[in-house]
Formats: structure tokens, C-alpha cells, sequence
């Protein structure tokens, strides 16, 4: 399918042993795919990053709401790919 005007945002906190099947899945259907690591204390941006999804991190743990990372800071992360 390679969904190419979709992009999937998927909020992530300390889920590092579960990310690598759950990216290799998303990233064969889609295109553009961003995870936002809000606060993890466990390799989960490495998994990130490892998988070629687009890394935005929070320093700190906001919550499950994903409408806190900004338009700016999704575009930034999408043009340096």
C-alpha cells in the first residue's frame, strides 16, 4: 500500500522492547511515520531512529496527548529526513 500522503504519529514512552516489531510493521505500510518518545527512560528513541521513522522527543513526560509537540517541530523533523 505504501500510504504516501498519510502520515502516521505514534506516541511512545519507555516502550523499547515492543518497538522494533510494532515499526517494522508500520513502516512497511506507510511512508512517513513519526514517534513522539515523551519522556522514555529506556532505549526507546534508539529503536526510533533504528527503524528510519522520524524521532521527535520530549524531555519530559507530557501524557498520552500528542497535540502538545507543535506544527513547527513536526515539520522540522519531516524536512531533515
Amino acid at each position: 500500500m505504501q500510504g504516501t500522503d498519510t502520515c502516521v504519529v505514534i506516541p511512545v514512552n519507555s516502550e523499547a522492547c515492543v518497538l522494533h516489531a510494532v515499526l517494522s510493521n508500520v513502516t512497511r505500510e506507510f511512508s512517513c511515520v513519526v514517534c513522539v518518545d515523551d519522556g522514555s527512560t529506556d532505549a526507546s528513541a534508539e529503536r526510533i531512529v533504528e527503524s528510519g521513522a522520524v524521532l521527535v522527543r520530549r524531555p519530559v513526560n507530557l501524557g498520552r496527548d500528542v497535540r502538545g509537540v507543535s506544527h513547527e517541530q513536526l515539520a522540522g523533523r519531516l524536512q531533515g529526513q
